[in-house]
């Protein structure tokens, strides 16, 4: 129904237009001012970069707080690493013995150092312990033969191995 300003109506149409009533007229769209803008966006630039520095601060204090629980911890277990020579690391297989010789001789004091005794170590003398098998599947196999005491042997090692790890 509504024309364009060019076109023409088409024949028998009527035209229809908005009442011309004295309180109508055109709203004006409302923009804000560049200055306010620039105010609010300003303010928002400060609180973010608030709220950041003090999410920075906490997470740095969170690390260090975490950095010290587990040197305090790992410390007081005076766990340490076999010696490089020792018959220990030399039975390893090759990439297991390279990664245990990074730390050999030091006390564990870290979690990296904690990684790769339970990656490097405990794992392959768990893996030998149980045959290869997981601690789920040498279970089962208990559960079939109770009386079994090698069996209950290498599932109590592999149990407490996996405890030590951190893992199952």
């Amino acid at each position: 129904m509504g024309w364009g300003r060019h076109s023409a109506p088409e024949e028998g149409a009527v035209r229809r237009h908005r009442p011309r009533t004295p309180g109508w007229r055109r709203r004006e769209v409302s923009f804000i001012r560049r200055r306010t803008f620039d105010v609010i966006a300003s303010g928002v630039g400060v609180l973010l970069t608030a709220l950041l520095i003090v999410a920075g601060a906490l997470l740095i204090w969170a690390y260090t707080f975490v950095d010290n629980e587990v040197h305090k911890q790992l410390s007081a277990q005076k766990i340490f690493f076999p010696a490089a020579d020792s018959q220990a690391v030399t039975s390893l297989p090759a990439d297991d013995a390279a990664a245990m010789k990074k730390y050999a001789g030091q006390q564990m004091t870290n979690g990296a150092q904690a990684k790769t005794y339970a990656d490097h170590f405990i794992a392959v003398h768990l893996n030998e312990i149980g045959n290869g098998q997981t601690y789920s599947q040498l279970s089962a196999q208990l559960q079939k033969d109770p009386t079994n005491q090698k069996l209950q042997t290498q599932v109590d090692t592999v149990f407490k191995g996996e405890t030590l790890r951190g893992c199952c």
